[in-house]
């Protein structure tokens, strides 16, 4: 065995076999099923590991350098997911004022929603409000920030909660 991964595999592997063998043939069927269901879901849920390039874009996100963030993104290729280039596009098209872009690149996000954390969807509902906002689409933006509001209103710091809070009152 060439690799820790391989090696994994094996001792799941021989593990499953030892496990299967011991249970009486009128239940192996149904306790296989269970079970490669459950090795598939333990394996779906390990925790993504940022590349360096990806954590380079947080930091540069973090900072607001947008043009270097825009640069990193066209070069990095298959070194960031399409999901995390879109991310971080959104972002760049927001402060190039491609707002609508960047609403765009957040649909397509919130299409895929159920992979994505409650505090990057707090941040691409704030990033949405400000591209509505731009926009003149005035309702559109109150109805990213009432979401922000009730769904997402724990994701937020302080600063961020009062801003919203505030347009609430507004809008």
């Amino acid at each position: 065995i060439e690799h820790p991964d391989q090696y994994n595999l094996f001792k799941a592997e021989t593990c499953w076999y030892n496990l299967v063998q011991s249970v009486p043939s009128g239940m192996s069927n149904r306790l296989g099923q269970s079970m490669l269901l459950l090795l598939l879901l333990c394996h779906g849920c390990r925790p993504h590991t940022p590349t360096a390039t990806e954590q380079q874009c947080q930091s540069l996100l973090k900072q607001k350098d947008f043009f270097r963030l825009r640069t990193l993104l066209a070069a990095a290729g298959e070194d960031i997911s399409p999901e995390n280039t879109r991310y971080y596009q959104a972002f760049t098209d927001n402060a190039f004022n491609r707002n609508q872009a960047s609403d765009s690149a957040i649909a397509q996000l919130f299409d895929g929603s159920r992979l994505l954390a409650d505090s990057l969807k707090a941040n691409l509902l704030l990033l949405k409000e400000d591209n509505d906002f731009k926009l003149g689409q005035y309702a559109q933006a109150a109805e990213a920030n009432k979401l922000l509001l009730t769904s997402f209103w724990t994701q937020l710091d302080s600063s961020d909660l009062d801003d919203a809070r505030n347009k609430a009152l507004i809008e």
